[in-house]
């Protein structure tokens, strides 16, 4: 490959979809997409918790919460 050619790398989507729900006074966050419920598959949950969120974002995902107006 000479230098004028590019290669092109695949872009990773890098977001997941939670729902949070108020379940009994406490706010749990569920997944939505499959990357999200694969994190939950990851932790044996099914629901992220705070901490794994700050995670999740520290590896650069984006969290779009779905809210009964759509995503925020």
């Amino acid at each position: 490959m000479n230098m004028n050619e590019r290669q092109t790398l695949p872009t990773l989507d890098m977001k997941i979809r939670v729902n949070i729900k108020n379940v009994y006074g406490r706010e749990l966050i569920y997944p939505i997409c499959p990357k999200a419920k694969e994190f939950c598959a990851l932790l044996g949950t099914k629901t992220l918790p705070d901490s794994s969120i700050q995670h999740i974002k520290a590896l650069g995902f984006k969290i779009l919460v779905k809210s009964s107006e759509g995503e925020i």
